[in-house]
């Protein structure tokens, strides 16, 4: 079956070398890659090289082998996240379950001390605010925190939402944070991490909890779901199958 049109009744079709899978009947190859000679096309079909332009391609759904390391590497992020949870809460990994952290709809968090965006897992402090990502997470306990290498202070004035949308707004008194007004903009770097994993905050208050954005193993499940549609294309695009759905 031909992978660009999904069809098997338009003749003669030009099969990849290089990834065994791929067919491309030559009306569509005459269609939309008039400027790749046959040849190439049996070298490394328009799939391999990227350039496929398929509906499904352009949709991105046949993009999973390309999206699953990626998700991989977060989930293994935050797998090794919760066995030092499970460490210093003294349970089994599988009781591990973060508490959903306090934000409005519309915010973004990201952390404080990289700037980086933060999606979902992540350690705050529950007094003064203070959020940090598990990246900056590792790079404490390492003792080698890049993102901040010495205190820095300056004056911000909070003028809320509407001032940030163009509007006039007014100054908002930031009453979040436990510490005299010179300090509440604050960047740390005094972030302490113990024997055990846990990470003491700066402002003293105590350790920063582990907290969580997404529902529960949201990431996890995702990289199986990923896993599981990689292999169900991979058995529709099999020479055995010719594009044919698999018996089960």
């Amino acid at each position: 079956m031909c992978h660009q049109c999904q069809r098997n009744d338009r003749g003669r079709i030009v099969a990849c070398q290089s990834c065994k899978r791929k067919r491309y009947c030559i009306p569509c190859l005459r269609n939309y890659y008039p400027g790749i000679a046959e040849e190439s096309i049996a070298k490394k079909c328009p799939f391999c090289c990227n350039i496929c332009n398929c509906t499904a391609c352009l949709r991105m759904d046949t993009k999973l082998e390309m999206l699953l390391p990626h998700l991989k590497g977060i989930n293994d992020e935050q797998i090794a996240e919760k066995l030092i949870e499970a460490k210093i809460l003294g349970m089994e990994f599988e009781e591990v379950k973060p508490q959903s952290t306090n934000f409005l709809p519309y915010e973004r968090l990201y952390c404080d001390t990289c700037k980086t965006p933060i999606f979902d897992l992540h350690r705050s402090c529950s007094s003064c605010s203070f959020d940090i990502c598990l990246a900056c997470c590792l790079e404490i306990r390492n003792g080698k925190l890049q993102a901040c290498q010495e205190d820095v202070s300056w004056n911000y004035t909070n003028r809320g939402l509407e001032y940030a949308h163009g509007e006039e707004g007014e100054i908002v008194e930031m009453t979040d944070y436990n510490l005299n007004s010179k300090d509440r903009m604050k960047v740390p770097s005094m972030l302490k991490a113990m024997e055990a994993g846990s990470i003491t905050c700066s402002c003293g208050a105590g350790d920063l909890e582990l907290k969580r954005i997404l529902p529960h193993d949201c990431v996890s499940d995702l990289v199986k779901k990923v896993e599981e549609a990689a292999e169900a294309s991979k058995l529709l695009d099999s020479p055995e199958t010719d594009g044919a759905m698999p018996l089960f």
